[in-house]
């Protein structure tokens, strides 16, 4: 069964396909779905029958079984998907109109009572994600007014981009048969805390989770470490893919428990990657600087193609550095395209795509981390301690250093703006 565009579409003339999964081993058969209603994930491929380079959704796939194939190595993530819940059936549109959002409980932590509204979505979600296979294993009210968050057990790394997919879908029908709106903003109220999707991921290789080590920092393995320095390498670089809206970087403010900060830590969770405790099972590696609304699928490629290919900084003190994430879009943009980590990442995506099909492919863009570019930049970008304007000292190096790159305290600290 293939479902292709109409002929109306601008991308009709490379004859797309969608090849549709019907049913997910990690989601649950369609009976839990209601009558005449279906599920259904779609791989998209070219007339050729190659997987067509577009879509993400097939890209983080075929990384994923690149990853098996070449190395053993299964990827495993699992998301803390936050939101909020807001009255009326519409909050997020009609905002243009009321100019605010209304809570719908004015407490935090444990401050929701039987009966209490927040509380008995959280209860009606959690029950329907169950009922559609996910493995619930906690759900509570968050820090800010009318803030829920509802987790589950990890999964491969496909499934989990799935299951995010289909968890905020969930909260979605539940919050509009109450006659609210679960909204998934990064920042959609000023003066509280923000929401996030803190994604945290595992290797596992021949059933062992490679990322424990009883006996290294942290419990950590070596290779674990190595993965979180890629990261903190590459923070500017992929912040973007991470972080894609302009909402997103209103809720990178320091004074919200926003992990702006690029490093690493077991307990600042300012940071932008934490160690939580864990065990030979649990052991991961957690990712705080990611936003609710971007894609599942471009979040979870970039951070593993990035951990496990990305160049390690010999900056010293890495993962305690002094150094930050943009404030604003605009610079993670700039960072974006002129970063050669996503510019090489670029060209092998698409080489490797290539590989995939017996077939010449057609002449289309491939999927990448960045579009490409003969700019070059350090990875590495340090909050400069004067007001002027300047460039880095890094050789060959053009990345621009501004004066709101000033310490946190003055002209570094995220502006929080109202939508």
């Amino acid at each position: 069964m293939t479902a292709r565009r109409s002929a109306a579409s601008p991308l009709s003339a490379k004859a797309i396909s969608a090849c549709p999964w019907i049913g997910h081993p990690s989601i649950g058969p369609l009976r839990h779905l209601r009558r005449r209603q279906g599920l259904v994930f779609s791989e998209v491929i070219d007339k050729d029958g190659s997987a067509y380079s577009g879509d993400l959704r097939g890209v983080l796939k075929n990384y994923a079984n690149e990853q098996f194939a070449k190395n053993g190595y299964t990827l495993n993530a699992a998301n803390e998907i936050e939101g909020f819940l807001f009255k009326g059936t519409d909050a997020e549109r009609s905002y243009h109109e009321t100019g605010k959002f209304d809570y719908v409980n004015t407490g935090g932590y444990y401050h929701s009572l039987p009966g209490d509204l927040l509380r008995l979505f959280i209860d009606t979600t959690a029950e329907v994600q169950r009922a559609m296979g996910f493995e619930n294993e906690k759900d509570h009210p968050e820090v800010a007014p009318s803030q829920f968050e509802i987790n589950y057990s990890y999964a491969d790394v496909v499934a989990a981009a799935d299951q995010i997919q289909i968890y905020k879908l969930i909260c979605r029908q539940v919050a509009t048969k109450m006659g609210l709106t679960a909204s998934f903003l990064p920042k959609p109220v000023v003066g509280v805390n923000g929401s996030g999707m803190h994604t945290n991921v595992s290797i596992t290789k021949g059933g062992k989770n490679i990322f424990w080590d009883p006996k290294g920092e942290e419990k950590m393995s070596k290779f674990a470490w190595q993965f979180v320095d890629r990261i903190l390498t590459h923070g500017n670089d992929i912040c973007l893919a991470l972080n894609a809206s302009v909402n997103a970087y209103r809720r990178l403010d320091p004074h919200f428990e926003a992990p702006n900060q690029i490093k690493a830590s077991a307990t600042d969770r300012g940071s932008m990657v934490r160690i939580p405790i864990g065990n030979e099972r649990s052991a991961r590696v957690e990712v705080r600087s990611v936003s609710p609304d971007a894609n599942p699928y471009m979040v979870l490629y970039s951070v593993f193609k990035t951990g496990l290919e990305g160049e390690i900084s010999k900056v010293k003190n890495l993962r305690q550095a002094e150094r930050y994430l943009p404030d604003n879009v605009y610079d993670a943009m700039a960072n974006f395209r002129a970063a050669e980590w996503t510019a090489s990442s670029s060209a092998r995506t698409s080489r490797a795509a290539s590989l995939t099909s017996s077939r010449l492919r057609p002449t289309v863009a491939p999927v990448s981390l960045a579009p490409s570019s003969k700019l070059r930049k350090c990875s590495i970008t340090t909050r400069s301690t004067t007001s002027s304007s300047g460039t880095c000292s890094k050789p060959h190096c053009s990345h621009s250093v501004r004066a709101r790159d000033a310490p946190a305290s003055t002209a570094g600290a995220s502006r929080v703006v109202r939508l």
